[in-house]
This record gives C-alpha cells, structure tokens and sequence, in this order.
C-alpha cells in the first residue's frame, strides 16, 4: 500500500500529551486491559510503514470494546494511531470522529459495528485515514459495519483493507449476520467519496437490507477483494457514480439483489458490468445512460410494473442488456407494463433472453407473459436504432392487443429461434421498413388476431408478416406498396368497418398469399363496407377460400371459398391476379358492387367471379 505518512520518533518518556490520552481511552472505553505496546510479534508484510511496525507506541484496545460516549480517534502522529483487538461495539447515541492522517490496524476478529449514534471519518486528499488489518491479507479482520440512520455516517478519503474475515451478528430487527466485507450497511445510512476499499475475504462494500440508504457515493476504488467490489439491492444501484473504479476483483462487476425500485433513478455507466441475481420490479423512473452494461443470471428478468425504464444509448455507446451467458434463452427478458411516455430504449443490444414467462402483476390482465427478449404486456414502448438477438423464443413480442408500439424504427432483430416479432394485427402499423430480420429462425413478423381499431399503414416490410388467426379491421388501413403478407390455414382479413386499400405499382405488387402453396390453405379477403376507398390494385391473391368466415354487420353471416368476398358495400381491383382458390376468385354477395378491370384469374377451382 503507498503511503505519504513520515514515521514518528517517539521520546523515552510518556509526553503529557500521551498520558492524558491514554488515561481518556481507558476512561470513555471501559476496557478491561489498555496497554502501551509496540505489536513486535504480529509479523506484518507488505509495507512495512503501515504493516508490523515496531518499536513505535500505539495504543491497543482490548476487552469490554463499547463505546458509549461521544469519542475521537486522534491523530498522534506515530505510523500506527491505534491497534483495535476486539469487536468494538458503538452504542448509547455515541458520535464518533476519525481525524485526518490516523491509522487505525485491526488484529484478527476485530471490527467496528455501529450499532447507535454516528461514525465520522473525514479525511483530506493529503491526509487520508487508514483502517488495514495487522496483516495485509485478504479478510484479516472483520470490517465496518453500518447500523444506524444517522446523517453524520461518513467516510471520505479513507483507505478500507484486509477486511471481511467472516459475517457479523448484529442484533436486534429480527438479528442477523451481515458481511463478509470490508464496508456493510445493513439498516441506515452512509455516505462514501474517495474511499478505497481492498483487499476483502468477501466482498468489498455491501448493503445488507433494501432499506440501507446510500446518501453520498463518488470517486471510490474497489480493487482487489476476494468477491464482488460492490453488492447492492436494485434500488440503491442509482447511487453508484460512473467516476469510481470497480475492477481488479476476483469477480469483477457490481452485483445486483432483487428489490422493488421505489425511489426514481439512474443507472450510470460503470467500468464494469451490472449484474442482477434475480427478478427485480421497477415501479419509480428509471434511466440508464449510455454504456452501461446490465447483466442477468439465469431467469432472471426486469418487470417494469409502474413507473418507467428509459434506455438512452448512443450509436458510439449502447446499452447492453444480456445474460451472464452468452446462451439463448438464459435469462427471461425485459417486461413492460406501463403507459409511460417514457418507455423508450434506444441504442441498446437486448441479448440471450425468452428463457421463459415471467409473473407481471398489477393489473386486472396479470399473469406470466413472455418469453421474448422484450415484451410489453400493456402499455406503451418505444424501440429504436437497437438490436434484438439470441432469444430462445421471439425477439419482440406484445402480450395485450391494446398496447401500444410508439415506435420501432432502424432495429436489427437477428437470430432469435422464433419469429423475430410477435404481435397483434392492431399494432403492425407500428413497425415500420427500416427494420432489419436476419438469421432468425421464422423469417416472418408473426401477427395475432385483433380487431385493428386504429388507422394505420401496413408499410412494406424486409420480412413477410405472417397473419395466423382471423382478425377485424374496423378502421382506416392502408398496404404500402412492396408489402408482402402470408396466411395460415387459421387466417383470413374481414373488413367489419372504415376501409381497407392496397395499391402497389408493377414493379413492387403487394401479395396476400398462403403459408403454404396450396388452393384453400386460408380463408381469404372479406369486404363488408361501403367504402370508395376499398381497393385492390396491382395485388397477387392466392390459395385462398379454404374455410367459411364469420361476418359482421347488417347481413352477418358465415361467408367463403372465395379468395375476395364482397359480402356488402363496394369494391375496385385492377391490374391483379386472383389464382388457386378452393372456389371462385372472387364471391359478390347480391347488392354489392365490384369494379374490376385488368385483372387476371388463373388456377382457381370455380369461376373467375361468382354472383
């Protein structure tokens, strides 16, 4: 350990000075044995300016190790202040001060747990105060252990080491162990700036309780401890400062502990990685700033349950979020459920997650939702300029058929063992053609059934969007030319309300077309307005009239085998092709209109059109 502290030479004789603080020590401590002594046997190591010195007076406190009485650690300028051999025990509302430049060695099995009161320990950037053990091991001595909510808890620049021997009992609140580490909070507060923490048997500052309160928090190092620098509850991480050091551990990132976030928060970027260990519920506004990297050990999942999660990455430093292993599947994924305007992420790279569905309450539509690497139960969410991969399951997905997709715009949605989006009819308006699928194992956007009640653009897509059950349309839709839609055998688009067109050009048609190549695989196109605005122009209709539709409004009935069905109202097509129906190409139910010119009919089991 570097030091900037001159060696004492002590006189002969006892200075009054010394005698007087002496005879305090044994006063205010109440301990059984106090003893002047040079500590020449312990056999230190390392630096020899701070580690078994010899030959200098110290003052060793033993025994009976409580202090019940406002007290101050003095600096008497000698290598060694004082040699603490005992758990020494704070209490009775005593407030006690460490002075600037005094080092305070510890033997094995001491420690400090503050119990009632205030432990002060303020250095200088010149001057700063040294708790080490009598040996410079990992985890001589026991550490600091924090126990109260008093404000004048504080450490700054202050050198921590060679503490978390073992766990601590602190009685009371239930009674508990806290630790091993050099620095735990467990119920209170405490405030750290310019402290360096090393050489730990554990970890090496810890919060024991959700409630512990970080109050200040900045320019620390934890370097060189036996586990995690840092392990905190997830709604203390906001209190961490990007400005501090976290590497050098044994495990080098800042383990997370599952809370409920309650307090609003950012989540800066850190030279290490987040790592949480289990679920972790936000219900506060939550920010992570660029470049932060978020980690998540198996299952474990975010649920944003109230409040927000906002993802502010840049194209230079995203925001990773993905799994201790980089395998599909491992974790379960981010979960929305909130109606924030808020909800967006941008620049971030959403990995290895869809590893299974995850418990969302708080609404009368609660349940497990998932597996994708995001989904949004209800609500609202925006995604942007991000990746999406390795999901076990789809990368994107909507659980409601109510929420809503603000944006999802110039995203990468790659190698994910499902689809790459699964949503609901209502909401494929919301994604748009700057997105690009690769490598995943369905090349499709797969689309639920839904009444779509919202006008919308279905926009030509990089992938098919596969339509998998029947779905309403009882609103204003258009079909960007280009646009390519795919049908299961479950499957057909009834026109209940407002109006449905799909103008393509010769070069780009739009094609509303069978999963499988075959006549009457779906159930096809159902018209029932009257609307000058249904039209169907330079569109392949295909493999349709599979199955017999249900269809609302005034002359509701089951309607089919047709690949376009005018079951009311009217309808323009031009320049298509209507081929393989099960039946007729196209069906016009008695009453409605058909304008037809330019089109081309082959391949269909009836006739081109059907009165």
């Amino acid at each position: 350990m570097e030091i900037q502290k001159t060696t004492y030479k002590l006189k002969s004789h006892y200075t009054k000075k010394w005698a007087t603080l002496f005879l305090a020590l044994c006063m205010a401590l109440s301990f059984s044995a106090c003893e002047e002594t040079d500590d020449g046997d312990d056999d230190g190591v390392a630096t020899e300016d701070l580690y078994g010195s010899t030959g200098l007076q110290t003052i060793t406190l033993d025994g009976n190790c409580d202090i019940s009485d406002d007290f101050v650690f003095e600096n008497s300028k000698a290598t060694i202040d004082y040699v603490i051999d005992c758990e020494l025990e704070i209490k009775d509302g005593a407030n006690v001060t460490v002075e600037p430049g005094t080092v305070i060695a510890f033997k094995a099995g001491a420690g400090i747990l503050l119990s009632d009161g205030s432990f002060k320990a303020v250095g200088t950037e010149t001057d700063s105060i040294y708790m080490i053990g009598r040996q410079n091991v990992r985890g001589f001595w026991l550490g600091l252990f924090f126990n109260t909510n008093n404000p004048n808890n504080e450490l700054e620049y202050v050198n921590v080491a060679n503490g978390g021997q073992e766990q601590v009992y602190v009685p009371g609140l239930g009674s508990t162990y806290v630790g091993p580490a050099n620095v735990a909070l467990n119920l209170g507060q405490l405030s750290m700036k310019h402290v360096k923490v090393s050489k730990s048997g554990g970890h090496g500052f810890i919060t024991e309780r959700e409630e512990g309160v970080i109050s200040g928090f900045a320019n620390n190092t934890f370097t060189d401890n036996e586990e995690t620098g840092v392990m905190v509850f997830a709604n203390q991480i906001g209190a961490l400062d990007g400005a501090s050091d976290y590497t050098g551990n044994e495990d080098d990132v800042v383990e997370v502990l599952r809370a409920i976030v309650e307090d609003d928060q950012t989540l800066q970027k850190l030279n290490v990685p987040y790592r949480f260990e289990k679920d972790v519920e936000i219900s506060a506004d939550v920010t992570i700033q660029a470049g932060a990297d978020l980690t998540f050990k198996e299952k474990a999942a975010l649920v944003i349950q109230d409040g927000s999660l906002k993802v502010e990455g840049t194209a230079d430093e995203m925001v990773q979020f993905r799994g201790v292993v980089a395998a599909a599947g491992y974790w379960n994924g981010l979960f929305y459920s909130t109606n924030n305007s808020d909800n967006v992420i941008s620049y971030a790279v959403i990995a290895d997650a869809g590893g299974g569905k995850t418990l969302v309450g708080g609404d009368t539509n609660s349940g497990y939702r998932g597996p994708a690497n995001i989904t949004l139960n209800s609500g609202r969410l925006g995604i942007v300029n991000s990746t999406i991969k390795n999901s076990a399951s789809y990368g994107f997905r909507t659980d409601l058929d109510g929420a809503e997709i603000e944006a999802f715009t110039n995203n990468n949605i790659m190698a994910n063992q499902d689809a790459g989006i699964y949503i609901a009819a209502n909401q494929l308006g919301s994604i748009d053609g700057t997105n690009v699928f690769s490598d995943n194992k369905e090349q499709y956007i797969d689309v639920r059934d839904s009444d779509v009640t919202d006008d919308q653009v279905w926009q030509k897509l990089t992938v098919p969007a596969r339509f998998n059950e029947t779905s309403n349309i009882k609103a204003n839709v258009e079909v960007e030319a280009g646009a390519n839609m795919i049908f299961s055998s479950e499957a057909a688009l009834v026109l209940v309300e407002g109006s449905f067109s799909a103008i393509g050009t010769s070069e780009e048609r739009i094609t509303f077309l069978g999963e499988v190549e075959v006549d009457g695989h779906w159930g096809g196109l159902f018209f029932n307005t009257t609307s000058p605005n249904n039209e169907l122009s330079y569109v392949d209709v295909g493999h349709a009239g599979g199955k017999d539709i249900y269809v609302n409004g005034s002359a509701a009935g089951y309607r089919g085998d047709s690949n376009i069905y005018i079951n009311s109202g009217q309808l323009t097509v031009s320049n298509s092709t209507i081929y393989k129906s099960r039946s007729c190409g196209i069906s016009i139910r008695s009453g409605a209109t058909l304008n037809q010119q330019g089109n081309e009919f082959r391949d269909n089991r009836g006739d081109d059109i059907c009165e």
